[in-house]
């Protein structure tokens, strides 16, 4: 690795700025012990300048687990930037380690001082007249001819890449100027027949390229920092995203070699598969807008409050699915419309058993140049009624225990680990219900609107205050909380999470959880809790489930535990199961 491959001026840049980006990849040159109450310390180069590092977070456990070293070069994913009293350090919360094992130093870097930039360049040899740069290139012109240049195409960019130049087309652009923390963010989505990433621009940067950049133009792209990409916040499926700093150029390209670069490519799935594929994945879809709700205000765990509508599309699939809108997207629909909306890698989502939508890479209304559109419209026109279109995952009497998920016996679950070594599984268990154990009183009290159900309503002016919807909630609607323990014939498992509410949740009950509470409330019983408990429990002896189940690893206070929770229920249909059962056998023998 050489000296080239660190991000040259970046320490330089946050000692003088006081903000280091993200993304910044530099060397480890020095690594202190941990002390009790109190930080590691470590000490970072970019080959010219050295800056202090206090280590904290998952970036500690890397340096117990020894999974980074001195000389080991390492890309910032999560950081922050402290000056104080002269004196300057990186709190360093998160890291990839792009190179573990490396020899030797690299560079001659020095401790930065404010004097430090000027003496470095003052000491270092001028170059010989026969290594004189060669005299700057004017700047080509916009309409330069594609194809006698060389560009990298977006698929090739890694965090190993310190230059480069695409030719892509700006597919999305959103600027946010978050005036209370005084941060402004430009995101862009940039794209070229290889494929698409996400780009970003931080305060001053963000401006200045949100006055230059035009969304559907296409440009030459030079410089910025490469990193790899932050999953939950990245949309596209590259592994890697751009942040763009002072050394970022844009040079319009528009001219006949250009028209086909970026294009959208769509690879439709109807609304019905969504059911078959797992929180967090991402999809094409087209669909009819047949239930738009007004626009809200709503407050963010973050404090902020954003704009959300909620609109409901359907496909010839005969299903129907929720699409979240977010701030500016909540204006590209009106209520009593039913426009068709096509959506680039959707980010499929959950709550409270059923599968949403948010808005990815890409949402376009009406659009007239897409065949599937046009199609969905055709069939939407012939069909205004939509009186065959049922909701996913359980609502409007779907019958979904024929969906690919795996089927297992308990003793799989265990033997299998499900649900361990960080990873998130869903599988279909055939089990009866041994034990049941409330939380509290059963149930909680919920939000009423049903695109909402938020839990933690506050007590505020004598009432109810729902944080979400920004309401006073004069009806609060009860909703389960309780674990069951369940039993097959090869195992069992302690404690499944049943929490929330609708069909596939008050299946288990035989009534929802507002019927629960009266009936409860009624019983003459000193322990009414108990009492419930008896009763319930005799009415599920010997009846058993198909419960479809999401594990996932609960890690707290340094303890790890599998946590299993029901995502929906279905009446066990024997001869159904059987026949996967089967299927699942025949898989040991091939």
């Amino acid at each position: 690795m050489s000296v080239n491959q660190l991000s040259k001026g970046a320490v330089n840049e946050a000692c003088t700025s006081g903000q280091i980006n993200e993304g910044v990849v530099l060397q480890i040159v020095q690594v202190g012990d941990k002390k009790p109450n109190s930080q590691r310390r470590i000490a970072l180069s970019d080959g010219s300048f050295v800056v202090t590092g206090v280590v904290y977070g998952h970036a500690e456990d890397l340096f117990n687990n020894d999974e980074v070293k001195v000389n080991s070069i390492i890309a910032l994913t999560n950081c922050t930037f402290t000056s104080a009293n002269g004196k300057h350090s990186v709190n360093v919360n998160d890291f990839d380690v792009i190179q573990l094992d490396v020899p030797t130093q690299l560079g001659s870097p020095v401790k930065w001082t404010p004097n430090a930039k000027a003496e470095k360049e003052t000491n270092t040899p001028a170059p010989s007249a026969k290594a004189a740069p060669p005299p700057p290139r004017a700047a080509p012109h916009p309409t330069r001819s594609v194809a006698q240049a060389h560009f990298a195409s977006i698929s090739s960019l890694s965090a190993y890449i310190s230059n480069f130049t695409i030719l892509a087309r700006v597919v999305k652009k959103e600027f946010k100027n978050l005036e209370s923390k005084g941060l402004k963010i430009l995101t862009l989505i940039l794209a070229d027949k290889s494929g698409d990433i996400k780009a970003t621009a931080w305060r001053d940067h963000a401006e200045k390229f949100n006055e230059l950049v035009e969304e559907n133009q296409v440009y030459a792209i030079t410089g910025g920092k490469v990193s790899f990409a932050k999953k939950q916040y990245n949309p596209t499926k590259h592994d890697c995203e751009i942040t763009f700093d002072g050394n970022t150029k844009f040079e319009l390209v528009n001219n006949a070699d250009t028209e086909e670069i970026g294009k959208t490519k769509f690879n439709f799935v109807k609304i019905s598969e969504i059911d078959n594929l797992a929180k967090d994945a991402t999809v094409d879809i087209v669909g009819v807008a047949i239930d738009i709700q007004p626009s809200q205000m709503k407050r963010l765990k973050t404090g902020r409050e954003v704009n959300h509508r909620s609109i409901e599309i359907a496909d010839d699939s005969d299903r129907k699915i929720e699409l979240n809108l977010w701030d500016r997207n909540c204006d590209l629909v009106q209520e009593g419309s039913n426009p068709i909306i096509v959506l680039k890698d959707a980010k499929i989502g959950e709550f409270n058993g059923r599968k949403n939508l948010t808005v990815g890479t890409l949402i376009q209304v009406d659009p007239s140049d897409i065949q599937e559109a046009n199609d969905l419209r055709e069939w939407y026109s012939g069909n205004p009624s939509l009186s065959s279109i049922k909701a996913l995952s359980s609502t409007g009497g779907v019958d979904n225990s024929n969906r690919r998920t795996p089927i297992v016996m308990i003793k799989t679950i265990m033997d299998e680990n499900l649900g361990g070594n960080g990873h998130t599984d869903y599988f279909d268990v055939i089990a009866s219900i041994y034990n049941i154990t409330p939380q509290r009183s059963f149930f909680y009290l919920a939000c009423p609107n049903e695109k909402c159900s938020f839990k933690g309503l506050k007590d505020r002016d004598g009432g109810l205050f729902c944080e979400s919807c920004g309401n006073m909630i004069t009806d609060p609607v009860p909703r389960y909380n309780y674990k069951i323990g369940i039993t097959d014939f090869t195992g069992t498992v302690m404690f499944v999470q049943v929490f929330g509410g609708g069909e596939n949740i008050d299946r288990i009950m035989g009534m929802n959880a507002a019927e629960f509470k009266k009936e409860l409330e009624s019983l003459d019983a000193e322990d009414k809790i108990a009492a419930m408990l008896d009763k319930v429990t005799n009415r599920l002896k010997g009846k058993e489930f198909m419960f479809r189940l999401k594990a996932n690893e609960n890690v707290y206070n340094e303890k790890s535990t599998i946590r299993f929770n029901v995502v929906n229920t279905f009446e066990v249909k024997y001869d159904t199961a059987s026949k996967r059962l089967l299927e699942e056998i025949a898989k040991y023998s091939e």
